[in-house]
Parts: C-alpha cells; sequence; structure tokens
C-alpha cells in the first residue's frame, strides 16, 4: 500500500527543462510572427519572404546533428549552453536588420537563431534523461507541453513591440528573442542536469541497423511529415493574412497585425496543450492509432484551407493543424525514444533532428514561394498529398504494447 502511494515523480530539473522549453519556443513564434512579415517588407516581394527563415531551418537542421553528437562527448549541460548564446546572438543581428533596414542582415540573423532553436529542441531529451523506465514519456511529453506558455510569451511581446515602438515594430521584436534566449541561457546555467552515463566510443558500439528499425523509420517521418506540413501551412497563413488584410476586397482591414498574432496564438496553443496529456492518450488508444488520428487531423485542416478563405474559417483550420501536429510530432518522438538503445541514444536523436528540420526546411523555404506563384489552395493541396502518402507507412507500423500503448506514470 505504501509502495503504491510512493509513486516515482518528475524531478525539478524535469520541470525547470519544461519551462526553459516553453520560455525558448517564444523566439521561434515570434519568429513565425514577423519573420516572414520583415523579409517580404525588405525583399519588395513574398517571393523571397521566407529564404531568410529557410536559412534558420537548415542550421536547426545541422544544429541538432551536431550538437547531439557533441553531448555524447562532452555532456548535455555544456553544450546546450554553447548553443542556447546564439539566440542572443540572433536578436543582437536582427535589430541591426531592421536598424539599417538591409534584407541580407536577416539571414544571418536566422542562422543564429536556428542554431539556438536547435538547442531548445534538444531540451525534450534532455528531459527524458534525468528519469528512467515510464517516466521518460512523461518527462519528453511534460518539456513539450511546456510549449504552451511560447504561445503566449511569444505573441504578448509582439503585442508589446507593437506598442513600444510601432515604427520600429520588427526590430524591437528581433530584440525580445534576444531577450528570451538570455533568460533560457540563466536558466540552464542554474538547472542541475545528469550527465551522461554513455561515451561516444560507447555508442559506437551499437549498430546503425540495430535501432535503424522500421518503427525507428516511421516514427521519425511521422514528426518530420507533421512538422512540414505544420511548417508550410502556419508560414504560410501568416503571409496569406496578410495579403488579404491588404488586397482582399472582402476582407480588407480584417487581419490587422492583432488579429494575425492572435491566430498564430491559438494556433500554438493547440499545437503544445495536448502534450500534457499526450502521455495517457497513448496509453489509452497505443501509439499508432495516436499518430493516424493526428494525420487524420492534418488532412482535416488541408480540407479546410481548400474552402475560401474567412477569417473564421482560418481560425479553425490554424486551430486543427496544431492539433495535428501534437499527434504526430509528439508520438514520433516517444516512439524514436523507446525504440532505440540508451547507449546509440544521441546518434539516433541526431538523425532524427536533422530529418525533421529538412522536412521543417521544405516547409518554411516553400510557403512564400508557393503562395507567390501557386496560390493558398495549392498549398493546402501540395499539403494534404503528403499526408495522405504517410498513411500506408502507419498501416504497417507494429509496436509492443498492446499496439504501441505506454505505461504512464503521475507525474
Amino acid at each position: 500500500m505504501r509502495g503504491q502511494m510512493n509513486e516515482p515523480r518528475l524531478p525539478l530539473s524535469v520541470w525547470s527543462l519544461a519551462l526553459a522549453m516553453g520560455v525558448g519556443m517564444s523566439g521561434a513564434t515570434i519568429a513565425v510572427r514577423v519573420g516572414a512579415e520583415f523579409g517580404a517588407v525588405l525583399s519588395g516581394t513574398k517571393a523571397l519572404a521566407t529564404y531568410p527563415t529557410g536559412f534558420q531551418v537548415i542550421a536547426v537542421m545541422f544544429g541538432g546533428l551536431i550538437f547531439s553528437r557533441l553531448m555524447a562527448k562532452f555532456g548535455r549541460k555544456p553544450i546546450l549552453m554553447v548553443g542556447l548564446s546564439f539566440g542572443v546572438l540572433s536578436g543582437s543581428v536582427g535589430i541591426l536588420a531592421a536598424f539599417f533596414q538591409q534584407y541580407w542582415i536577416l539571414f544571418p540573423a536566422h542562422l543564429c537563431l536556428g542554431l539556438y532553436l536547435s538547442s531548445i529542441a534538444l531540451l525534450r531529451f534532455t528531459a527524458a534523461d534525468q528519469v528512467t523506465g515510464a517516466l521518460s514519456a512523461n518527462a519528453l511529453s511534460l518539456t513539450l507541453f511546456g510549449g504552451v506558455l511560447a504561445a503566449f510569451v511569444g505573441p504578448g511581446f509582439v503585442f508589446a513591440a507593437n506598442i513600444i515602438s510601432p515604427a520600429q515594430y520588427y526590430g524591437v521584436s528581433y530584440g525580445f528573442i534576444g531577450l528570451v534566449a538570455l533568460i533560457v541561457w540563466l536558466l540552464i546555467y542554474f538547472t542541475p542536469i545528469k550527465k551522461n552515463s554513455e561515451t561516444l566510443e560507447s555508442e559506437q558500439e551499437i549498430e546503425i541497423p540495430q535501432y535503424m528499425t522500421y518503427n525507428y523509420i516511421v516514427g521519425v517521418i511521422t514528426g518530420a511529415v507533421g512538422y512540414c506540413v505544420m511548417a508550410l501551412l502556419m508560414t504560410g497563413a501568416a503571409l496569406h493574412m496578410q495579403d488579404m488584410n491588404l488586397n482582399d476586397g472582402a476582407h480588407a482591414g480584417h487581419f490587422g497585425p492583432n488579429v494575425r498574432t492572435f491566430a498564430i496564438m491559438w494556433h500554438v496553443v493547440a499545437m503544445f496543450a495536448p502534450m500534457l496529456i499526450l502521455p495517457r492518450i497513448a496509453s489509452f488508444m497505443g501509439l499508432k492509432r495516436l499518430m493516424v488520428m493526428g494525420a487524420a487531423l492534418l488532412v482535416v485542416a488541408c480540407g479546410i484551407g481548400l474552402l475560401p478563405s474567412s477569417p473564421s474559417q482560418m481560425f479553425v483550420a490554424l486551430i486543427i493543424l496544431g492539433f495535428g501536429w501534437a499527434a504526430t510530432y509528439g508520438p514520433g518522438g516517444i516512439v524514436v525514444k523507446q525504440e532505440v538503445p540508451d547507449a546509440a541514444r544521441f546518434a539516433a536523436q541526431g538523425r532524427n533532428e536533422f530529418t525533421v528540420s529538412f522536412f521543417t526546411g521544405i516547409g518554411t523555404i516553400g510557403a512564400g514561394p508557393a503562395l507567390a506563384y501557386l496560390g493558398w489552395e495549392a498549398m493546402n493541396l501540395a499539403a494534404l498529398v503528403l499526408v495522405i502518402a504517410l498513411l500506408p507507412l502507419l498501416f504497417f507500423l507494429r509496436l509492443s504494447s498492446g499496439g504501441g500503448a505506454i505505461h504512464v506514470t503521475k507525474s
């Protein structure tokens, strides 16, 4: 009886990492809200709007691969401190881009932001390493749930930037990115993080085929497709709403800066809020069914995007898109964590981050040109085809424990 009452709980370090994840992701929500818009303003065309943010995703892609390998050799915390410092640099360079009104300066600003965000993404695996057994899924999901803070903190800073200086709206927003990164850097500095129990040499003893299983590959691809579709439509939605606000006769003036910020804010809430109960949902219905449900939600979001655009239609589509991302990216990460031996986790996690970021880059970079040359409806159709292509892979997925159910321990 006493043993049942004293169920293991998540340590304080996991809660601190979840807080860092939530605050840190605010830099991403600020960039999503203003990055493409500012790129369009400085370049003078939507076709070039997303190339700086594309550099950001490329940096996330290689940063995750490199940082995870360095963590295997030097430990997670020292490398996190280095990676997070790039966020402060990103905000500073972004201010210079706004001050000098130079499009090309946005590229190094978003390159640094990408390196920073690759470190933020690895916080979820850092949290999972602080515990053992069933608690690892709880730790991973709690850390992702911390992203709910980003839904309010990031847009809150954008609102504040518009109040502080409408003329320097973008410059102040990038300044807030630097401030957020500094807060996270200090938070991680004072958080006790376990040192690696395995070294790079012990990791090399695990041959790639031993963890490069069908389940691992599909877990990675599911998270990657979910992120690609979300990045494509979220980035495109911000530009599309701006375009409707300026040029659409029926909705001109209906999608001002605050309305666009509000829409992105609730989209991000829909992305991260389900993470808190994700392990319990997976325990009830199984990871495989949860991933299929996530793909179905993405299909619905794309279908709504094919309808004539209106304020209510955009809001509903973005919220469902957020839920679909949560039910694909979250379970995909859990599958990766469960399928990989501990000694190979750094290499496997690095490959996961590289693949997810590659797909995310396709969505982010492609949003501007696709919207400019094809239109909003064609973007949604392309995303729909990609999600449908994922479904056969999920059909052949075979997970243990009753189809992918996981044991959940109270935290």
